[in-house]
């Protein structure tokens, strides 16, 4: 336990000149972030040619996972090749806080906001057909 609340102490978090991490942990940090950038690109590609309210969640996924999932990776590679400042573990805590609650709103969104829009899309669409 005592490692863990190490990594959270403000002597580790604003540390400017670690060295690298271990590479068996960085393998699967890439793996993750370049996953994360491919379901981006497939997911947009996927709801590309349906609905505007589906194009604006396809986007808004797209968007996150690729920005997320770059500036993960440079983060990651800042550290790995020790630079300075940019490879502090404060960095990458806030990128992963910040990841952490755009993908809660992108749910939020899907599953709240996205189904009333979606009822309210089919209402306004049933009113019109009526009006000539």
């Amino acid at each position: 336990m005592g490692t863990v609340l190490h990594l959270l102490a403000p002597s580790y978090l604003f540390n400017k000149g670690l060295g690298p991490v271990n590479p068996s942990v960085v393998w699967p940090i890439f793996g993750f972030l370049a996953l994360v950038i491919l379901f981006g690109f497939f997911y947009a590609r996927a709801h590309k040619k349906k609905d505007a309210l589906s194009k604006r969640l396809g986007k808004k996924v797209a968007h996150f996972c690729w920005t997320m999932g770059i500036i993960g990776i440079l983060l990651v590679l800042f550290r790995q090749i020790s630079v300075l400042y940019l490879g502090a573990p404060i960095l990458f805590l806030l990128w992963l806080v910040i990841f952490i609650v755009w993908l809660v709103s992108l749910l939020l969104f899907r599953f709240k906001t996205y189904p009333k829009r979606r009822e309210e899309l089919k209402k306004t669409a049933s009113k019109r057909e009526y009006i000539p």
